[in-house]
């Protein structure tokens, strides 16, 4: 099956890769890591209502674009190759891919002000011990309120609006529920990453009053989690070509014993192995995007493919590009060990590369 990004998909991706060097160079990324939030408000803004992308592929009528997965993947791939560190997967991805998989009498209002940047909204999903399953949910709501513990949240401190996924204690079912994130009985307890650029945090429940937005069953939570393995994915794949740019940039121009050290044949052999690998992944990306969009009976199995290959792909980059730039890699004054941060960081969210190699063959009934 052939794929091949059309020209507007095409102007979409420079545009957002012209203004990510101009507003998101790694320099102000560093002055961020030592922010209170963790990303500049302004610059998430801009790209969310000047360049329009706060619900890509949000219906028209929701304030979105109405474009297709593949346009979201895009920008996210864009967003990963310059370790953007706003909360643009957070609320404009996956926040907005939770709202609209209800059907309550709120989503309407709430996934337009996601859309719209009116609201900055965070996904909690996932429970202590990294479940994310629904029948081992403990966090729950009754009389509308909830209780429990969410943990791995991206960005909550600095959302407006909390989205939860929890059971419910009186009808024996699972739902998403909209919280006010300055609500009583909301403790925010940060927590030590990896990745410096993407803050983490627990979040406990104490009988918060909460707005149910709709039922969610098994199929309904599989679609979100094989679209938020996707987007994961994309990011990452973003991240490893910028790893193999940055390891090729540096060999062509790194002279040691009077010559580059791209042109001794063991730095040739591995940028090159490296291409291969960052290429086969883009190809397995880019065609789970395509998958999402569509009633693909296989879009599981594509999205597990995808997370699995882009997990490797992008240690494996950012590790080369340290050993290709020597002593100097591993300093804090140069940038790759930020993206290898990110790198260990996405390759255990949502599951590594044998829990998605394993749901791949699960799926396929093996």
């Amino acid at each position: 099956m052939e794929f091949a990004f059309t020209d507007e998909q095409n102007q979409l991706r420079e545009t957002v890769a012209q203004f990510l060097e101009s507003r998101c160079p790694i320099a102000e990324t560093r002055n961020q890591i030592r922010s209170t939030n963790g990303h500049d408000q302004d610059v998430w803004r801009s790209l969310v209502r000047d360049l329009g992308l706060g619900g890509i592929h949000a219906p028209v009528e929701q304030g979105g674009a109405g474009l297709s997965y593949v346009e979201t993947c895009i920008v996210l791939e864009e967003m990963g190759r310059a370790l953007y560190s706003g909360p643009f997967l957070s609320s404009n991805v996956l926040s907005v891919n939770a709202l609209m998989c209800c059907e309550g009498a709120n989503t309407a209002t709430f996934l337009t002000d996601v859309v719209s940047g009116d609201s900055k909204a965070t996904l909690a999903f996932i429970e202590r011990n990294a479940k994310w399953n629904l029948q081992e949910f403990e966090c729950s709501a009754n009389n509308g309120s909830l209780s429990g513990e969410k943990t791995f949240v991206f960005d909550g401190p600095s959302a407006d609006l909390l989205i939860i996924a929890a059971r419910s204690n009186i009808s024996d079912r699972y739902g998403l529920y909209a919280v006010e994130a300055n609500s009583a009985g909301i403790d925010y307890v940060a927590l030590d990453s990896i990745d410096l650029t993407r803050r983490l945090s627990t979040i406990r429940f104490d009988s918060v009053k909460a707005i149910e937005l709709g039922a969610i069953d098994e199929s309904k939570y599989q679609a979100f989690l094989d679209l938020a393995v996707v987007a994961l994915a994309n990011e990452m794949i973003g991240g490893a070509q910028r790893m193999l740019d940055s390891a090729v940039e540096y060999a062509s121009t790194r002279v040691q014993f009077g010559r580059t050290i791209g042109s001794l044949q063991a730095i040739k052999h591995k940028c090159a192995e490296l291409l291969l690998d960052v290429e086969l992944a883009k190809s397995a990306c880019y065609r789970a995007a395509e998958a999402m969009d569509h009633e693909d009976l296989n879009r599981s199995q594509l999205a597990s493919i995808a997370k699995a290959m882009a997990s490797d792909v992008f240690v494996r980059a950012a590790l080369d590009c340290i050993q290709v730039h020597g002593g100097i890699g591993f300093t804090w004054e140069n940038d790759t060990h930020l993206w290898y941060r990110r790198a260990k960081s996405s390759e255990v969210y949502l599951g590594d590369s044998s829990f998605h190699r394993e749901r791949y063959l699960q799926e396929l009934g093996v």
